[in-house]
């Protein structure tokens, strides 16, 4: 599920790291960009067959636009990803590896980087493999509690729909 505002390079970018799966559904959520009713003429990518491209007025709120994205999912999990974020090369082997999962929540390694040259780190990166090593090796659950974005997880959507959960309509 990707929450997106009037950034379409960065967010078609971000669309081709996923990998082309037939158990991967793509969910973009357009929070009214000016331009968004040329984008699937511009950009063949959100037209695919596994992308769905949904326009809405605009609110400023990532979490509303996330919540619709839930809405329209119909896979086993869910990865929620911003339009200027990409998936690495090892996100095919991840989702392999986790597809028939019993946990409802599996977390992963992520690295904030800038956007126009990604060898650089952001400041906004946190040591999120610390506490990926921490929770192997004492094998507590304070990862739960130390570990805040959406992102770097995969969830289980049954467990969100079991549980209600929806995301804070926060920007």
């Amino acid at each position: 599920i990707i929450p997106h505002f009037n950034i379409p390079n960065l967010l078609i970018r971000c669309v081709k790291s996923i990998p082309l799966r037939d158990d991967v559904q793509i969910i973009v959520v357009d929070d009214g960009s000016p331009d968004a009713a040329e984008y699937l003429d511009c950009y063949p990518e959100l037209s695919a067959p596994n992308v769905e491209f949904i326009q809405m007025e605009h609110q400023g709120l990532a979490g509303v636009m996330r919540n619709v994205g839930l809405e329209h999912a119909q896979g086993k999990w869910i990865i929620f990803v911003d339009a200027d974020d990409f998936l690495s090369d090892e996100a095919d082997l991840l989702m392999t590896e986790n597809v028939n999962s019993q946990e409802d929540i599996v977390f992963f390694n992520v690295d904030s980087v800038m956007s126009d040259d990604i060898s650089v780190k952001s400041s906004r990166n946190y040591d999120y493999q610390s506490l990926i090593s921490e929770f192997g090796r004492i094998c507590d659950d304070s990862i739960r509690y130390k570990w805040h974005p959406l992102w770097g997880k995969i969830y289980k959507r049954e467990f969100i729909k079991i549980n209600k959960i929806r995301c804070d309509a926060l920007p």
